[in-house]
């Protein structure tokens, strides 16, 4: 969490309204609570019972539905937590009722729609933002720190493989109607569309594929393949056809020389391997302060001296570096969603904050699984 900006002396307490009673709507407010931050005053549903479980639960009023809850003096700030389809009306609803908004992803089903939505934003003067709340995990952080640093060279390649559970979703869900959720890469890869963005620059998708399940409708498998900035080729591959206790996501980069992997939907666990002289030994060092550090292999002499990509290198050393995060999953999910909340916020109080997630990496996360959808032909 940004402690100096907490502790800074324009920091107030915000008061929030949470449109949408579902399993993450709920999370947030668990992971919200007690917070001096930002406290949550009101929620509604369109299921009139979640809302009020969820009022009970914490402490806080139902509303009788989207209206009310807006006309309400004491909301500061919304969190949508609705399906996909519902984004672009209740957010033009909520900012016109001159709330900030806090949505879920994607931010709509459509470029125009977004585009809307910001001009809308800013023509109010208030906060819009999506939740990409992966752009605040500390080991995500440390993987954007190493691709800047060059300690491993330039990135060349990613693979993202984010093996999903299906077991909580049903044949009936909303997630599996494109109409309502726009798909695996508008609902879903969107979050890794604005992640690696964020890595390694803008990026253009250059082809795309998915596959439904025999018999059904169902879309349950999606792959694309992307450039982004300086030549970097990468696959995404996204599934929802697992059982939940085999949830499982993985990042791995190659550089010129070397690699690190991200395991975790929730990251819980950074490997770096590489081959660097000391000032790069040192550099990897300084960004992962808390990881385990070993020389896998000392090199002297004419063993310094290798070649790749055309150029000459001097390397004295293959270093392995190791982070496994001692919490569990999730309070780090937790400590992410308040990381952002006090990194909007923040920008809220003080002018002169530049906070590190804004809706046009949205826009441009949500330009490109638009792309990936059109190019499977997915529906």
């Amino acid at each position: 969490m940004n402690e100096k900006n907490a502790r800074s002396g324009n920091a107030r307490s915000w008061r929030l309204g949470l449109i949408g009673c579902g399993r993450f709507g709920g999370f947030c407010l668990e992971r919200l609570r007690g917070w001096e931050r930002i406290r949550a005053v009101a929620a509604t549903d369109v299921i009139a019972s979640s809302a009020g479980k969820v009022a009970r639960e914490f402490g806080i009023e139902a509303s009788a539905g989207v209206e009310e809850l807006l006309a309400r003096p004491d909301v500061d700030v919304v969190l949508i937590s609705t399906p996909p389809d519902t984004h672009y009306s209740t957010t033009l609803q909520a900012l016109q009722a001159g709330k900030h908004v806090i949505c879920e992803k994607p931010l709509a089903l459509t470029v125009e729609h977004a585009d809307e939505m910001i001009e809308a934003a800013r023509s109010a003067g208030r906060l819009l933002v999506v939740n990409h709340m992966l752009r605040y995990s500390p080991l995500l952080e440390m993987v954007r720190r190493i691709i800047e640093s060059r300690a491993l060279g330039e990135p060349l390649h990613f693979l993202f493989e984010n093996y999903a559970e299906d077991e909580r979703l049903p044949a009936d869900h909303w997630f599996w109607d494109r109409r309502r959720s726009g798909g695996i890469f508008v609902e879903h890869a969107v979050h890794f569309f604005d992640l690696y963005r964020w890595w390694l620059g803008p990026g253009n998708v250059l082809a795309a594929h998915v596959e439904a399940r025999p018999g059904t409708g169902q879309v349950d498998r999606a792959w694309c393949g992307v450039l982004h900035e300086g030549g970097v080729l990468g696959q995404q591959y996204h599934a929802f056809d697992q059982p939940v206790r085999l949830d499982r996501a993985d990042h791995r980069i190659v550089f010129e020389r070397g690699d690190l992997a991200a395991l975790g939907w929730i990251p819980m666990e950074l490997r770096v391997n590489g081959i660097v002289d000391r000032e790069q030994q040192d550099r990897l060092a300084d960004i992962c302060r808390d990881c385990r550090i070993e020389v896998v292999e000392r090199y002297e002499g004419q063993r310094q001296r290798c070649r790749g990509r055309g150029h000459q290198y001097r390397v004295t050393a293959r270093t392995a570096l190791t982070l496994r995060l001692a919490e569990d999953k999730a309070s780090v999910y937790g400590d992410m969603i308040r990381s952002l909340f006090d990194d909007q916020l923040s920008a809220l109080e003080d002018p002169n904050h530049v906070p590190r997630l804004q809706v046009q990496g949205a826009r441009e996360a949500l330009a490109m699984a638009v792309d990936a959808t059109r190019m499977a032909g997915a529906g």
